[in-house]
């Protein structure tokens, strides 16, 4: 209840600096030795809890640079793909030169077009990276084409080995796209990290009502 006129104040020095100090009704016969004890105590369980506060900070923030670096990563080996159909498609132009069909042109014309497009979609999502602030991956989450996703995935994969399997009329999901791509580009280059050379990865999907599931 609220303290009266006739309260005191109770003031006990503990260790490294800190005080026990209560308000109430005047203590009959304090033991000093029992105050100091108790604050020892609750200044030990502070410190404890402290500790254990960082120490859940501390895994966050690993956590959160363990997923910026795999994400760095991963983008960057995307880059390879296009940079490499670029460079192939131009040394092929400059060289053959008048050697080349229509044909010939108009395709490696196409593969330096897409490529330039897959490059300008990456380095989009690296400096959307720069979201990555203050020890937190934010997300933006809209309504997300999944096939398109999948598509764009397959650009930097080997997708010979891939068959991909979606039904029409999949419903948009909610989910930051750029996340998204990387997250099932990560998936797909395990499976086929991990699955026998002769052996397709199969990517499908299935709705209901509540989610799409992508398997």
């Amino acid at each position: 209840g609220p303290a009266s006129a006739a309260d005191e104040t109770l003031d006990v020095a503990l260790p490294d600096g800190y005080r026990l100090v209560g308000r109430g009704p005047a203590l009959f016969a304090p033991d000093p030795e029992f105050l100091a004890s108790l604050g020892v105590a609750a200044v030990r369980a502070f410190e404890s809890e402290r500790l254990r506060e960082e120490s859940l900070r501390s895994e966050e923030l690993e956590a959160i640079d363990r997923a910026r670096t795999a994400l760095l990563a991963s983008v960057g080996h995307d880059l390879r793909t296009p940079l490499s159909s670029l460079r192939v498609s131009i040394e092929t132009l400059q060289l053959a030169g008048a050697q080349l069909t229509e044909t010939d042109r108009a395709t490696l014309l196409d593969t330096i077009e897409s490529s330039t497009e897959r490059l300008d979609d990456l380095i989009t999502n690296l400096l959307d990276m720069s979201r990555l602030q203050a020890g937190a991956v934010i997300a933006h989450p809209v309504a997300t084409d999944l096939t398109e996703v999948v598509a764009r995935t397959l650009l930097g994969l080997d997708s010979d080995r891939i068959n991909v399997e979606l039904p029409e009329g999949l419903p948009a999901v909610v989910a930051d796209p750029t996340l998204l791509e990387r997250i099932v580009a990560n998936l797909l280059s395990n499976a086929l990290r991990h699955s026998p050379a002769d052996e397709p990865v199969t990517v499908t999907a299935q709705h209901d009502a509540r989610e799409v599931v992508l398997r």
